[in-house]
């Protein structure tokens, strides 16, 4: 018996070590049947690269998420906005949505509560053409071809509602990872930025609930997407 069950181990041992020569992910007991969940080595992802697409609020996702390639310059209403600041990456902030735990008569914490919570995206473009800072500041050109041109901006440039896609680039395993937000309030943070390698020209979109994401199970409305390397084709 014990004869046998050594073969047994070595047979195992061998198989775990050609599966992990092959790349194959292996587990020492079966995934649990909860959530499914389980260790993915290949879904580790380094954003080394990456871009910002924007468009008009509740643009759709193109079918071929390739089209939306750090290397492509937009499709439809889609339009890339180049050069973004390598020092300062897209930065994700939530404020709000502090638990607070209810008793009843009978029993303590019976239920549990959240308050409203807000999302927003930073992102710092380093482009400086008058379309790009037109775009952040909701500027205009001056119209007179007898004076000297510009863009202006107002002292409080008013917000618009965009869509965006902020899309990551990891070489290491030529991957794409992407967060898109069908409608964002977005207005410009602050003023030019001269004290990096180039001027960094700031803005920030407020995620918004939108009906053009699937509604959840529940019937609640979506506000983002998060679109993992699977779902990129090439």
């Amino acid at each position: 018996m014990k004869k046998n069950e050594g073969s047994d181990t070595k047979a195992i041992e061998e198989e775990g070590i050609e599966a992990a020569e092959a790349g194959i992910e292996t587990r020492d007991d079966p995934a649990p049947a909860g959530f499914g969940l389980g260790t993915n080595s290949k879904a580790l992802f380094q954003p080394k690269r990456g871009t910002v697409f924007v468009a008009p609020k509740d643009t759709e996702l193109p079918t071929d998420l390739s089209k939306l390639l750090i290397s492509c310059e937009g499709t439809g209403a889609w339009s890339n906005l180049g050069h973004t600041s390598a020092d300062n990456l897209p930065s994700w902030d939530s404020d709000g949505g502090d638990a607070t735990s209810k008793d009843s008569w009978k029993t303590p914490g019976a239920r549990t509560t959240y308050d409203a919570k807000t999302v927003s995206v930073s992102v710092k473009s380093i482009q400086a053409d008058a379309k790009t800072l037109k775009f952040i500041y909701n500027g205009w050109e001056q119209a007179d071809p007898a004076k000297p041109k510009g863009v202006v901006m107002s002292l409080d440039p008013a917000p618009r509602d965009i869509a965006m896609v902020v899309v990551s680039y990891d070489p290491g395993t030529d991957s794409n990872f992407g967060m898109y937000m069908p409608s964002a309030s977005m207005k410009a943070d602050g003023m030019p930025d001269l004290s990096s390698d180039f001027v960094e020209f700031g803005f920030k979109a407020n995620a918004q609930s939108s009906n053009v994401l699937p509604a959840g199970p529940n019937g609640q409305e979506g506000a983002f997407m998060l679109l993992t390397p699977e779902y990129f084709t090439v």
